[in-house]
């Protein structure tokens, strides 16, 4: 049998077949779900079957890689999920300890945990598999740099490209090549790695500009005569703190600073200020950004009510609570209208780190257009004429934080951050490397570390590169600047 597939170990082994089709079919049925984009159901699915297949190592996968999907699509149950896929993966290792995609899903989540020594011993041996598996390739290659082993890192991940090349083992080639100082071949794997990800997003239709026509469409229906004449929720919670940018500009980092007070926690990239929107869209019939400045007050106040509720419930003890969906700067109207005893922390970073950054992800955001760096640089413009718009018409609490500041005088940025919040300053919100909640970034290994600046400038090492992003930046900074 296939080295990935499940072992036919005491709870697979059926007399009768009725009991083997309950097990396959279950998987089945998590296929199905997964596919609909209903992580939620497929876990439940897997959780009934396991009560009748305990050791069935198909079975405690499946429910483990499900649970780990969940770390990234419900932020709000980061750590349980995460807790439940460390649980299974380490009862199907136990069971069956040379499945190679079994170590792989240990290791990744060992990872995140920070628990790397663990992670490492689980995949040493898997490393010279042949044909080589391609998720514990990349396992490895999150690792590798922390054990100066890059070279052999790279070795793996393209001996995997050998196999099949995915958009996924591009990008993390792109990635060890750069570590390794290997500039050139690093951008060209980036340049196919995006090559392979632009393919996807024309082939499903995605339409080019998006950003721009969003921008343009939120400006026109928010001036500032009818935001000041909207009003506000009556409530006003001050538990709330939004931490918004553009990606790759520092929100990760700036979320580990504020989890690591002791009256404070983090809840990661949520979706619940989208899903306020759709509810008072739902009960006003107006939906956004149009009908923005006309929801009724008695309806924000209701949102509001249960929106706080909802996150007081993440971390009871906590007095702040942060969300960190970059995405929200277009939602800046939504929170002075919605939650008016929120402060926002609008991180900023050189434009062409931030884009050069996001074309190395394989995790993009199809707005952005990043897999295109003049189409990311028109991107860019555009969410600076939102954050320009937003100034000029709300009254929120701001406060900017330059990602280059902050990690050339952490403790000064750090400050000010947690004074922004009100609270008492304490040193751990420095030890960034000891916090250990459960982080789901595209590049979770960095904020594993303690507070560097090896990623200021990185974009020099690509100037020959960049000028079509140049281009669309207009040869201009952020700061209105020329770049240097």
């Amino acid at each position: 049998m296939p080295q990935r597939r499940g072992r036919m170990a005491e709870g697979n082994a059926q007399p009768d077949g009725r009991a083997f089709a309950h097990w396959h079919q279950a998987i089945e049925r998590s296929n199905q779900l997964l596919a609909e984009r209903k992580p939620k159901l497929a876990l439940q699915v897997t959780q009934r079957a396991l009560r009748d297949f305990p050791h069935n190592t198909e079975l405690l996968r499946r429910h483990a890689k499900t649970a780990e999907r969940l770390v990234s699509n419900d932020p709000d149950h980061a750590t349980r999920y995460a807790d439940i896929a460390l649980e299974h993966y380490s009862q199907a290792a136990r069971a069956e300890p040379a499945n190679a995609s079994t170590a792989a899903g240990l290791a990744r989540l060992l990872d995140r945990r920070g628990d790397r020594d663990r992670a490492r011993a689980v995949l040493l041996p898997h490393l010279d598999g042949s044909p080589p598996d391609r998720d514990v390739a990349m396992a490895f290659a999150a690792l590798a740099p922390r054990f100066g082993e890059i070279e052999r890192a790279i070795a793996l991940i393209e001996r995997a490209i050998g196999q099949r090349e995915t958009s996924q083992l591009r990008h993390v080639q792109a990635r060890l090549l750069d570590r390794a100082g290997r500039y050139d071949q690093s951008f060209a794997a980036a340049e196919r790695a995006n090559e392979l990800v632009g393919r996807h997003y024309d082939e499903t239709g995605f339409r080019e500009g998006a950003l721009a026509t969003t921008v343009d469409a939120i400006s026109a229906a928010t001036p500032r005569t009818a935001m000041l004449a909207a009003g506000t929720a009556r409530r006003r919670s001050d538990l709330p703190v939004f931490i918004v940018g553009m990606g790759r500009s520092g929100t990760t980092l700036v979320e580990q600073i504020i989890s690591g007070h002791p009256q404070a926690a983090g809840a990661g990239e949520r979706r619940a200020l989208l899903n306020a929107v759709t509810s008072i869209a739902e009960a006003t019939g107006t939906g956004f950004p149009s009908g923005l400045c006309r929801w009724p007050v008695d309806a924000l106040d209701r949102v509001h009510d249960r929106y706080v509720a909802e996150l007081q419930a993440l971390a009871p003890g906590a007095i702040r609570i942060s969300d960190k969906l970059p995405q929200n700067f277009l939602r800046l109207g939504v929170i002075q209208r919605l939650l008016p005893g929120a402060r926002i922390i609008h991180t900023q970073r050189n434009p062409l780190d931030v884009c050069l950054s996001a074309y190395y992800q394989d995790q993009k955001i199809p707005a952005m257009e990043p897999w295109d760096l003049y189409r990311a640089g028109l991107c860019y413009r555009d969410y600076e004429r939102m954050m320009a718009h937003w100034r000029s018409v709300l009254d929120v609490q701001v406060l900017d934080v330059q990602y280059e500041n902050l990690v050339a005088r952490p403790e000064v940025e750090a400050r000010r951050i947690i004074a922004f919040l009100e609270l008492p300053w304490d040193e751990r919100c420095l030890a960034v490397e000891k916090n250990t909640r459960v982080v789901d970034t595209s590049n979770y290994e960095a904020v594993r570390r303690p507070i560097h600046s090896d990623a200021v400038g990185r974009w020099r090492h690509y100037e020959q590169q960049l000028t079509p992003l140049m281009r669309a930046l207009g040869g201009r900074a952020r700061d209105g600047s020329a770049i240097p």
